[in-house]
């Protein structure tokens, strides 16, 4: 092939456009500007309630804009009582967690204690042996119940992207 045949006014590039070979160049192109992108198969672009949705989507998560289907799949009466419990007492220990780092931070002196570090010098000052002695398994389990935690909110993401 030779580059004369390349330059040739006949030839036409079909890679670039949606133009199809039966088609001729300038009927494809016609509302083609080089600044503008168009999705196969797509006449419209996203409007400002779709970019609002996925804007809240990415920045929310999953878990509340998958309520709605969570409490239909639970019923109408024990789905809003159980989420509203289940918060009460999910506040409740999230409440008390930091109660007792802020007091273990005063009473170690220390400037910050991670979930982790407040679970292990917890434990550290119970009145049982036991677990004053396993007091770093408080810490491995509950670094291991933020991972898996973690690691499920990512899951569930990925499935809740998949279906949508």
């Amino acid at each position: 092939m030779s580059t004369q045949r390349l330059r040739n006014e006949d030839y036409h590039d079909y890679s670039s456009t949606d133009v199809s070979p039966e088609e001729s160049p300038s009927e494809g192109l016609g509302s083609f500007s080089p600044g503008s992108y168009q999705r196969l198969g797509e006449n419209s672009s996203m409007t400002w309630f779709q970019t609002l949705i996925h804007l809240l989507k990415g920045n929310i998560g999953t878990g509340l804009l998958g309520l709605p289907l969570a409490v239909k799949n639970a019923g109408l009466l024990l789905g809003p009582l159980s989420l509203l419990v289940i918060g009460i007492v999910a506040v409740h220990c999230m409440g008390i967690l930091v109660k007792c780092a802020h007091h273990l931070c005063r009473r170690l002196n220390k400037p910050f204690l991670d979930y982790g570090d407040t679970v292990m010098y917890g434990l550290e000052c119970s009145p049982s042996t036991w677990v004053r002695n396993h007091s770093h398994w408080g810490r491995r389990i509950v670094d291991f119940f933020l991972i898996v935690t973690q690691l499920g909110f990512c899951c569930v993401y990925f499935v809740f992207l998949a279906d949508n």
